[in-house]
C-alpha cells in the first residue's frame, strides 16, 4: 500500500490541499504472488526429495530381502544331501564293519567337503556384501547428488528473493522522490500563485492610490481655477468651460486607456494561469501512463520468468520419476542376471587389472624416459648457456681492456699535445666531433660497433665518463666554440639548427641505435635526451 498526498487544482483556477488517501500498488500484488510462487516450489522440492528417500529405502529393503531368501533356498537345497549323506553313513555302519584307515580318509573327505561348502558359502556372502556395499555408495553419492541439487535450488530462491527485495526497495524509493517531487512541484506552483495573486493586488493598490492622488490633485486644481475664475471676470468664463470640457475628454479617453490596459492585463493573467492548469494536467497524466507503463511491463516480465520456472521444474521432476523408473527396471534386471554378472565381473576385473598393471607399467616407462631427456636436454641447455656467458664476458672484458688502453694513449697524446699547443687539443676535438658524425651519418655499414666512451659528444673534456659532464654551459661552450670552423659564418639559430637535427631523439633512436652496442646504448640513448634538451633550452634564449 502506498499513499499519495498534494495539491489538486479546481476549474475555477484554485489550488486545495488534499490529504493523504492509501491507494493499493500493482507491485504489492506482484511480491505476493511472488512470495506464493516460491512457497509452491519449496514444498515441491520437500516433496521431490521425500520421494527420491523414499525409493532408496525401497531399494534397500529389496536387496536385503533378496539376499535372505537367496541364503534360506541355499540351505534348503543343502538340507536333503546333508540327510541322505548321514543316512548312508548309518546305513554303511549298520551293515559293514569299517576298517579306521576308511573310516578316517571318509572323515578327513567329509570335513574338506564341509570346507569347501562353507568357502563357497562365504565367498557367496562377500559377493553379497560387494554388491551392497556398491549399492549403498551408488546410493550415497545420489542422495550427496540430491543434496547438492536442492542446494543450489535453494541459493537460487534465495538470490531470486534478495533481488525481489532489492527491487521492492527500489521501487519504493523511486516512487517516495517521485511523490516527494510531485509535492514539491506543487507548493512551488502555488507558492507562485500566491505571489502572482499578491503582485497583482499590489498593483491594483498602486493604481488605486495613483487615481485617488490624481483625482485629488485636479479637484485641488479645479477650486482654484473656480476661486480665479470668480476672481477673474465673466469674460473669462466661457473660455473655462472650454477648458474643463477639454480636460475631461482628456481624462475620459485616459480612463478607456486604464480600463483597456488592466482587461488585457487580466486577460494575459487568466490566459497564464490557464496553460499552466493544462501543463499540470498533461504532467500528471503523462507521469500516471509511465507508471501504469513499467508496472505491466514489470508484470510481464515476472510473468514470463515464472512460466520459464515452471517449465524448468516440469522438466526436473520428469526427468527425476524416469530415472526412478530406470533404477527400478536395472535393479529386476540385476536380480534376474545376478549370477552370470558375478562371472563376467570376475573375469572383466581380472582383464582390467592386467590391463591397467601394463599400463601402468608403459606409463612408467614413458614418463622415466621423458624426464631422463628433460635432465639431458636442461643439463646441455645449462652447459651452452654457461659456455656463452663465459665467452661473452670474456670478449666484454676485452672490450674494456682495448677501450681503456685506448683512453690512456689517447690522454698521453692529448697531454702531450698541450703541452706544445692548448688551442690544438681543442681544434683537434672539435674537428674528431664533426669527423665521427660525419662518419656516422654516411657509413652504413656499422653495426654495433661504437661504444658509450667512443661517441662523439659536445663536450670538450678529454675522457668522457660520466653523464654530469653535459651541462648547459659545457654543451654552449662547445656548440659556440670560436675554434669551431664548421660554424663560420652562420647564425646562432642556423647552428642550433643543425645541432637539434643530430640529436633531435626520433632520428637519433633511428639512425644511431643500430650502430652502437646493446650494452651502452641505455646510456647512450640518456646522455643523448640530455644533449637535446640542453639544445633546446638554447633556442629558447635571446
Amino acid at each position: 500500500m502506498v499513499t499519495r498526498c498534494g495539491l489538486s487544482h479546481s476549474s475555477s483556477g484554485v489550488f486545495t490541499e488534499y490529504p493523504c488517501q492509501p491507494q493499493t500498488d500493482a507491485t504489492t500484488v506482484v511480491a505476493d504472488q511472488s512470495n506464493a510462487s516460491h512457497s509452491h516450489a519449496q514444498e515441491k522440492q520437500k516433496k521431490t526429495v521425500r520421494a527420491a528417500e523414499r525409493q532408496v529405502l525401497q531399494r534397500w529393503d529389496a536387496i536385503r530381502l533378496a539376499t535372505v531368501q537367496q541364503d534360506e533356498l541355499q540351505r534348503r537345497a543343502e538340507r536333503p544331501m546333508r540327510q541322505k549323506r548321514s543316512k548312508r553313513n548309518v546305513e554303511d555302519r549298520g551293515t559293514t564293519e569299517v576298517h579306521p584307515k576308511d573310516m578316517e580318509a571318509a572323515a578327513q573327505a567329509v570335513e574338506l567337503a564341509q570346507a569347501a561348502e562353507l568357502e563357497r558359502i562365504r565367498e557367496t556372502h562377500r559377493k553379497h556384501l560387494k554388491e551392497l556395499e556398491a549399492q549403498r555408495q551408488q546410493d550415497e553419492r545420489t542422495r550427496i547428488l540430491w543434496e547438492a541439487i536442492q542446494q543450489q535450488r535453494q541459493d537460487e530462491l534465495e538470490r531470486r528473493t534478495r533481488e525481489d527485495l532489492a527491487w521492492r526497495a527500489r521501487e519504493a524509493r523511486e516512487r517516495r522522490e517521485r511523490e516527494e517531487q510531485e509535492c514539491q512541484e506543487r507548493e512551488r506552483e502555488e507558492h507562485q500563485r500566491r505571489e502572482q495573486a499578491r503582485m497583482e493586488q499590489e498593483v491594483r493598490a498602486r493604481w488605486e492610490r495613483d487615481a485617488r492622488a490624481r483625482w485629488e490633485r485636479e479637484a485641488r486644481a479645479t477650486r482654484e481655477r473656480e476661486e480665479q475664475v470668480h476672481r477673474e471676470r465673466e469674460a473669462r468664463i466661457l473660455q473655462m468651460l472650454e477648458e474643463l470640457d477639454r480636460r475631461r475628454q482628456e481624462e475620459s479617453l485616459q480612463r478607456q486607456q486604464e480600463e483597456y490596459v488592466r482587461r488585457q492585463q487580466e486577460e494575459f493573467v487568466r490566459r497564464q494561469q490557464e496553460e499552466l492548469v493544462q501543463q499540470q494536467q498533461e504532467f500528471e497524466r503523462r507521469q500516471q501512463e509511465e507508471f501504469t507503463r513499467r508496472q505491466q511491463e514489470e508484470f510481464t516480465r515476472r510473468q514470463q520468468e515464472e512460466f520459464t520456472r515452471r517449465q524448468q521444474e516440469e522438466f526436473i521432476r520428469r526427468q527425476q520419476e524416469e530415472i526412478a523408473r530406470r533404477q527400478q527396471e536395472e535393479l529386476a534386471q540385476q536380480q534376474q542376471e545376478f549370477e552370470r554378472r558375478q562371472q563376467e565381473e570376475f573375469m572383466r576385473r581380472q582383464q582390467e587389472e592386467f590391463a591397467q598393471r601394463q599400463q601402468e607399467e608403459f606409463v612408467r616407462r614413458q614418463q622415466e624416459e621423458f624426464a631422463r631427456r628433460q635432465q639431458e636436454e636442461f643439463a646441455r641447455r645449462q652447459q651452452e648457456e654457461f659456455a656463452w656467458r663465459q665467452q661473452e664476458e670474456s670478449e666484454r672484458r676485452q672490450r674494456e681492456e682495448s677501450e681503456r688502453r685506448q683512453r690512456e694513449e689517447f690522454a698521453q697524446r692529448q697531454q702531450k699535445e698541450q703541452s706544445h699547443d692548448p688551442h690544438d687539443h681543442i681544434r683537434r676535438v672539435l674537428e674528431l666531433y664533426e669527423l665521427k658524425w660525419s662518419e656516422l651519418k654516411t657509413n652504413q655499414t656499422l653495426s654495433n660497433i661504437v661504444g658509450f666512451h667512443e661517441f662523439p659528444f659536445p663536450v670538450l673534456a678529454n675522457e668522457f665518463t660520466d653523464l654530469g659532464e653535459i651541462t648547459l654551459d659545457s654543451v654552449r661552450g662547445f656548440i659556440f666554440h670560436p675554434l669551431r670552423c664548421s660554424t663560420a659564418g652562420k647564425t646562432r639559430k642556423e647552428i642550433l639548427k643543425a645541432e637539434l637535427l643530430r640529436w633531435h631523439p626520433d632520428k637519433f633512436d633511428t639512425l644511431m641505435h643500430p650502430k652502437i652496442r646493446e650494452v651502452d646504448w641505455s646510456r647512450t640513448k640518456e646522455a643523448a635526451g640530455l644533449v637535446a634538451r640542453w639544445i633546446t633550452h638554447l633556442m629558447t634564449e635571446r
